[in-house]
C-alpha cells in the first residue's frame, strides 16, 4: 500500500451508498474550557484528571499525556492506576511506563468497544478541543506543547512500520477554515501551510489546496498500544466505577482519571458534553491513504477502510446513526468523484 503523491493520479473512490459498510456514532467529551488537566486529593490517594479532549484526543494524545505525566511527577509515586482504556488513557499509560511507573488500566470498556474507535483517525488537534472564546495565551500555549510533542511522536512512527501514515491532504471549496480554532490555535513546527494543488494534476473547475497530514489505522494502533503496554508489565482489570468512593478501594496511590465523557456522571463534571459525530465506513482503498476535506465534511482514507463524515452535533447522547447526516457529506464529494471517473 502506498500513499498518495503529487505524481500520483488524484484518487478515485466509489462512494455509492450501497457499499457503505457500517455507520456510526461518537461522542466527543467536550469541555469549553478545554481538557481538564488537575490534581485533587480523594481520601488518602491523589487523583489526577485528564479528559475532555473533544474530538482532538488521538492528536493530542502524546503530548497531552506528558502534561499528565508530569502532574503524577510532583506526587512521589511509583504505581498509577489509570481509570479508562481510550486514546488518552493508554497513551497515558505508556508514557507513564516509560517514565517507570508501575501502571494497572482499570476499564469498563476497551478496544474496540471503546469512544475512541469510533474516530476519523486523522491529524486534528484543534478540533473541538475547546470554545473559540475560550482561548487563553495560557491555553494556547499548553496546547501547542502538546500538539508539536504529539506531531513529532506520531512522525517518528510514520517513518518505519506502524499504523501511523503520513499522507497527502487535499481540501476544497476555497481557504476555508477546518476547525474554528484554526486561526487562534496556528501550530509552527508542524506540517506545511496548504499549498495549490497543480491545475494540470486534477480535473476540478475549482481551486484545490493540498497538505499533509496524518491518519490513523485505530484498530493497528490500539493493538500496538495495548501489547507494548502488556509487555512493559502492564495489566488491565475490567471494572466499572459508579461512585468516586469506589476508586478509593483500589490499591493504587496515585489515580489518573481518563474517563473521558464518563467524568460527567462519575464526577460530577456538569461542563462536559457530548458532540456526536457519524460515520460511514467503505471498503479500503486498493491502492493508497489520503484525506479529502470539504466543508461539509470529510473522507480519510486508512489502511482498514475509507470514513466519510464530519457532524458535530452538540448535547447529542444517543449513538443511532440518523438519515440524511451521511448523505449531506456525500452530496459534497459525490460531484467530485463524478468528476475524477470522467477523466479516468
Amino acid at each position: 500500500m502506498s500513499v498518495v503523491s503529487l505524481s500520483s493520479p488524484f484518487p478515485y473512490v466509489d462512494l455509492a451508498p450501497e457499499r457503505i459498510l457500517t455507520e456510526t456514532v461518537g461522542l466527543r467529551p467536550f469541555r469549553a474550557a478545554g481538557p481538564r488537566l488537575e490534581i485533587e486529593s480523594l481520601g488518602a490517594k491523589k487523583l489526577v484528571h485528564h479528559y475532555g479532549h473533544g474530538g482532538s484526543g488521538w492528536s493530542l494524545s502524546w503530548g497531552s499525556a506528558q502534561a499528565a505525566a508530569e502532574l503524577v511527577k510532583t506526587l512521589e509515586v511509583s504505581s498509577v492506576a489509570v481509570i479508562g482504556c481510550g486514546a488518552i488513557g493508554l497513551t497515558t499509560a505508556r508514557v507513564l511506563q516509560q517514565r517507570g511507573y508501575r501502571v494497572t488500566i482499570y476499564a469498563r470498556d476497551t478496544p474496540p468497544g471503546v469512544t475512541s474507535s469510533k474516530a476519523a483517525g486523522n491529524w486534528s488537534p484543534a478540533s473541538r478541543v475547546c470554545s473559540p472564546d475560550r482561548v487563553t495565551p495560557q491555553f494556547g500555549a499548553w496546547w501547542e506543547r502538546a500538539a508539536v510533542f504529539s506531531f513529532q511522536q506520531y512522525r517518528t512512527l510514520a517513518a518505519g512500520v506502524s499504523a501511523v501514515h503520513e499522507v497527502d491532504n487535499f481540501r476544497f471549496g476555497g481557504p476555508w477554515e477546518l476547525y474554528p480554532l484554526e486561526r487562534q490555535l496556528p501550530l509552527i513546527a508542524t506540517f506545511e501551510e496548504a499549498q495549490p494543488f497543480p491545475a494540470d494534476r486534477h480535473p476540478f473547475d475549482e481551486d484545490v489546496l493540498h497538505s499533509k497530514t496524518f491518519v490513523f489505522d485505530i484498530p493497528a494502533h490500539f493493538q500496538k498500544l495495548l501489547s507494548d503496554f502488556r509487555a512493559a508489565g502492564g495489566v488491565v482489570q475490567p471494572r466499572e466505577f459508579h461512585s468516586p468512593a469506589e476508586l478509593t478501594q483500589l490499591p493504587e496511590p496515585c489515580l489518573v482519571n481518563c474517563t473521558g465523557l464518563g467524568a460527567k456522571a462519575l464526577f460530577g463534571d456538569k461542563t462536559l458534553q457530548p458532540i456526536a459525530g457519524q460515520l460511514a465506513k467503505y471498503p479500503a482503498h486498493p491502492t493508497a491513504y489520503f484525506k479529502i476535506d470539504t466543508p461539509e465534511g470529510a473522507l480519510v482514507s486508512r489502511p482498514d477502510g475509507i470514513f466519510v463524515g464530519g457532524s458535530a452535533d452538540y448535547d447529542r447522547w444517543d449513538t443511532d446513526p440518523r438519515p440524511g447526516v451521511t448523505q449531506r457529506t456525500l452530496n459534497a464529494l459525490l460531484p467530485l468523484m463524478a468528476k475524477l471517473k470522467q477523466g479516468r
